[in-house]
């Protein structure tokens, strides 16, 4: 029997403490998403594996905490490995937190790494999305010239893309 994280909220639906409970014990989306997002945050791999294996993680993969964030929100600042997996579990791209950032904006900010911002572009996110106080990502990326570059290059990737697409 394996055991897997799920995360404890106090009123402010912050992470404060964790039991361990068996994967066979529950189907609940709520639990399960908590034992994510409890695992994603603290960037445990292992645990978001074992999680992957579950009949159906697209039912919990994207549930958010209060604030909006879920699982590829935290992995888009700095944890590059959970990315992937996380994607196949069938994580969205573009879902929004509270601020409107979604999880490349979460990437190309301070708290992102290039790797994470490389991954996030490879899937597809799109380079030209902005928060709620309309603010590209390439804002978020100044004084860090290799996220800059990535999202240029993206963004011209995708002009490209839309005349391609226009002109037929």
């Amino acid at each position: 029997m394996s055991a897997f994280v799920v995360s404890l909220h106090n009123t402010n639906n912050s992470i404060n403490s964790i039991k361990y409970m068996s994967e066979e014990s529950t189907t609940d989306a709520t639990e399960l998403s908590k034992a994510l997002l409890a695992a994603a945050k603290r960037g445990e791999l292992d645990h978001i594996q074992r999680l992957s294996s579950h009949a159906n993680p697209s039912a919990f993969v994207d549930i958010a905490t209060i604030e909006g964030m879920t699982a590829l929100h935290y992995a888009a600042c700095a944890k590059p490995a959970l990315i992937p997996v996380l994607l196949s579990m069938g994580a969205r791209l573009e879902v929004r937190d509270n601020d409107g950032f979604t999880p490349l904006l979460h990437a190309a900010s301070q708290d992102g790494s290039p790797e994470c911002l490389r991954l996030l572009l490879d899937a597809g996110a799109d380079v030209s999305v902005m928060c709620a106080m309309n603010k590209p990502a390439l804002f978020y990326a100044q004084g860090n010239q290799e996220k800059s570059d990535m999202l240029t290059e993206g963004g011209k990737k995708l002009e490209l893309l839309q005349a391609k697409t226009a002109a037929s």
